[in-house]
């Protein structure tokens, strides 16, 4: 990192401190948290009081009393406050980027907007306008540039946006059974293959494929416990549900798909 001058985007004053001890004058971003924080669950909200991402909106004088004892170089701010647009927040969240940069009296050359861009995962759910997302985001762009007196970029990162609708984790069933009421299908991907469920009790469609080549979509469909082989009681890939979801009955050696799982 040092020998390469890879710019570090600091979430703390004291990664500051870190890197400029070994690589004083180094390039960096800044996290900054604005004190408020959106997510589609409380596991991937990034701002606020209750997380522990960026830097605190009112400790950025700390943070620049670091960064000119070891002459480190202000790249741009990045902003954050979690994963799943809701416009409502992305407004607040884009004023908060130009009130910072106005008030923090730094010149930068870029703002970052981070990531957090959702697709569609239900039936009905729309998919994120990018034209309305980029026009707030290039406006507060506008505004900046238009203070600092020169251009200014703007950067994201769209990983999931760009993969998450590009595959389907395919899994075969290896076991139906009952316990009690319930009835448990077994299939032989776990949270090690797809971890969002589990982690985040995060909804994905979940297609059964007949073995024997039938259509399937017409058959009566049972409550259903999906889950994987792990030791681990959360390998469950639909706890959105309560646990348990609509689904054909399956048998060992058919297949099931979990869209949205690249």
């Amino acid at each position: 990192m040092k020998a390469l001058q890879i710019p570090v985007n600091a979430g703390s004053i004291d990664m500051l401190s870190q890197l400029g001890e070994v690589s004083p004058g180094h390039r960096v971003w800044l996290r900054v948290n604005p004190g408020f924080g959106h997510g589609h669950s409380q596991k991937t909200n990034t701002g606020g009081e209750n997380s522990k991402h960026g830097i605190w909106y009112s400790h950025l004088p700390a943070a620049l009393e670091v960064m000119r004892c070891y002459q480190l170089q202000l790249v741009g701010i990045h902003m954050h406050i979690g994963s799943g647009v809701d416009y409502g927040h992305l407004e607040q969240v884009c004023g908060a980027m130009v009130r910072q940069v106005v008030d923090f009296g730094q010149d930068l050359q870029a703002i970052s907007a981070g990531g957090g861009l959702s697709i569609p995962y239900r039936e009905g759910e729309e998919a994120i306008d990018t034209a309305h997302y980029y026009g707030l985001w290039n406006r507060a762009r506008e505004q900046i540039a238009a203070h600092l007196g020169h251009p200014v970029k703007l950067e994201i990162e769209p990983g999931r946006f760009l993969v998450a609708e590009s595959g389907v984790l395919v899994s075969q069933v290896r076991s139906v059974k009952e316990m009690g009421s319930r009835h448990f299908v077994l299939i032989d991907a776990g949270f090690n293959d797809l971890m969002r469920p589990a982690m985040y009790g995060s909804y994905h469609h979940i297609t059964a494929l007949a073995g024997d080549g039938r259509d399937l979509s017409a058959a009566p469909q049972v409550e259903t416990v999906v889950a994987g082989p792990l030791c681990e009681s959360g390998d469950v890939f639909n706890p959105a549900g309560g646990g348990q979801s609509r689904d054909p009955p399956a048998a060992g050696g058919s297949a099931w798909g979990l869209s949205g799982a690249p």
